[in-house]
């Protein structure tokens, strides 16, 4: 039986498009709406809700090792996206300044040796940034996520509760809700998303019992209303940032746990959108900037045709990227079996 919540999936593919949107500025020369990089913190909630419910009610003996499983597991999904991504990139960096004339062929070879392997091992984040902007939040998320996974482990869920809140509440009080995604910032701002949302998933089992009897129209109202107001607020640019972040953390807490008549959306189509979400995120940035290289030296399209080719085969690469690694029989045979670590 698929335990997914279509609701979920559904949010989780337009949180896509709108992260595409962000970027959108590289093809019009301004950015028509400047705070849909919050959609990151979107999908942080998710994952520390989620890692939250997996590790609630497991006792290991050995709690970092398994930190360091589910962290593997987790990622090795995304490979063949940021891998193939990444190298394209980086090809297409190279051999435009090989050909520009910054490179001469030995430097255009050696040029790989830097950055390139870090990047693919999705640890670059560590010391700079990803030739890929968007892929920062994998690499943080990917350094970040054995600590957070241990954090998860805490045997009494109130000291969860107590130091995610917390450091939360300190976080963006201290640096505010913003996009800064300078180093050691990053880590920083990954973590306070995480923990928002294993602050959602253990409040929601501590108060259980009351939120139970909360009439579920009137959740399903609220969840409505606190997903769109931070919509309307990106789409006239009013910059309520922290604003933006309550009503992410009020929806998803109706959201996750399926408290709402949304959670009765079910079904392979939402399935799918939710996992292509990702391929999505992890490629976007690809097909933006070969859009803008043959517009400027071959075919200088209009805005219009940028945009709907922008959307057109960002979707399209995705769902070939998907399909193709859904039936990729050694990758798959690889991810479906378990990781055994020795003690």
């Amino acid at each position: 039986m698929n335990s997914r919540s279509g609701n979920v999936d559904l949010a989780r593919f337009i949180a896509s498009i709108f992260i595409m949107t962000q970027h959108i500025g590289n093809l019009l020369g301004y950015s028509p709406f400047k705070d849909f990089w919050i959609y990151v913190e979107f999908f942080l909630i998710i994952t520390g809700y989620y890692t939250a419910k997996h590790f609630d009610g497991k006792n290991y003996d050995n709690t970092i090792k398994e930190s360091i499983i589910y962290t593997l597991k987790k990622f090795i999904l995304f490979l063949p996206y940021t891998t193939i991504s990444i190298t394209f990139r980086y090809l297409g960096n190279r051999t435009s300044r090989l050909l520009s004339g910054e490179l001469n062929i030995k430097g255009f070879i050696f040029s790989f040796v830097d950055d390139f392997v870090f990047d693919i091992l999705l640890i670059i984040e560590s010391y700079s940034e990803s030739l890929i902007v968007p892929l920062w939040y994998l690499s943080a998320l990917f350094i970040i996520f054995p600590i957070f996974s241990l954090l998860m482990q805490i045997r009494n869920r109130y000291w969860i509760l107590f130091i995610t809140s917390f450091y939360s509440l300190f976080y963006y009080g201290l640096m505010g809700v913003t996009g800064n995604r300078t180093y050691p910032n990053n880590f920083l701002r990954v973590i306070a998303g995480l923990c928002i949302g294993a602050f959602i998933y253990e409040l929601i089992y501590a108060f259980s019992d009351y939120i139970s009897k909360i009439n579920k129209m009137i959740l399903t109202i609220i969840e409505i209303i606190t997903y769109t107001i931070p919509i309307i607020i990106i789409f006239f640019n009013l910059s309520f940032t922290r604003f933006i972040l309550f009503c992410f953390t009020v929806c998803l807490a109706i959201m996750l746990p399926n408290l709402s008549y949304t959670s009765n959306l079910k079904g392979a189509v939402f399935i799918y959108l939710g996992r292509l979400s990702m391929p999505i995120y992890i490629i976007h940035i690809l097909i933006n900037k070969l859009i803008d290289v043959l517009s400027n030296n071959l075919f200088l399209w209009s805005t219009t045709i940028k945009i709907v080719l922008y959307y057109g085969i960002t979707i399209i690469v995705a769902m070939t990227a998907m399909y193709l690694v859904d039936h990729w029989k050694w990758f798959q045979s690889i991810i479906k079996k378990p990781i055994i670590l020795k003690d």
